[in-house]
């Protein structure tokens, strides 16, 4: 582009368009009357150049900088909420097949006995139980399992506990009854919903 510009220059004589002006045309010749005149307009012309360029990659520097910045805590982030929330369907599903097993081992009539799910709410690491009979506290065979520590039972106030029973043969609850697990850290939670007749299915909140 700069060898361009100094044979362009060399030629001496630059003709400007036609301007117009008070109705009278006139032509306008500007001419560089050396070579020195053609080496300092070159010299600035460089100047200018490199110290825009300059410039334009400072700018540019700083853009990729922060673009990469961004771009690698994005995918630290989608990678946390996909880790959490992972977790959050796997203990979902666990917690819903550890129901539907008690509901099968009551309509078997495991036991000779009616079946249960208890759930407790913890200031620490919730977790809940599977029994055999009529009430937890009448249990006489109980099963403990925690859920993740990163989730809670969060439609069961906290140090308190929600039972729910199934009845023998038939499998199903005096009423519908539900629990919420939730994900705090990334304001997701699931809602396992059992029906009087001990159908059990869960859904996104």
């Amino acid at each position: 582009m700069i060898v361009f510009f100094v044979r362009f220059l060399l030629k001496i004589r630059v003709i400007t368009p036609k301007i117009k002006l008070k109705n009278k045309i006139k032509l306008v010749n500007i001419k560089i009357a050396n070579r020195l005149d053609i080496l300092n307009l070159l010299l600035n012309y460089n100047i200018y150049i490199m110290k825009n360029r300059a410039f334009t990659l400072l700018e540019a520097m700083i853009v990729l900088i922060l673009i990469s910045s961004m771009s690698l805590y994005l995918v630290k982030l989608t990678n946390l909420v996909s880790s959490d929330f992972f977790v959050l369907k796997s203990q979902t599903e666990y917690v819903k097949k550890s129901i539907e097993t008690a509901r099968e081992r009551a309509v078997l009539g495991d036991k000779g006995q009616k079946w249960g799910v208890i759930f407790f709410n913890t200031t620490t690491k919730d977790y809940f139980y599977t029994f055999a009979g009529d009430t937890f506290e009448t249990a006489t065979s109980s099963e403990k399992n925690f859920i993740d520590k990163s989730l809670n039972f969060i439609n069961i106030p906290l140090g308190s506990s929600s039972e729910i029973i199934f009845s023998k043969f038939s499998g199903e609850l005096t009423a519908s009854s539900s629990i919420i697990i939730n994900a705090p850290d990334i304001e997701k939670s699931y809602k396992i919903t059992i029906s009087k007749y001990g159908t059990v299915n869960f859904e996104l909140q």
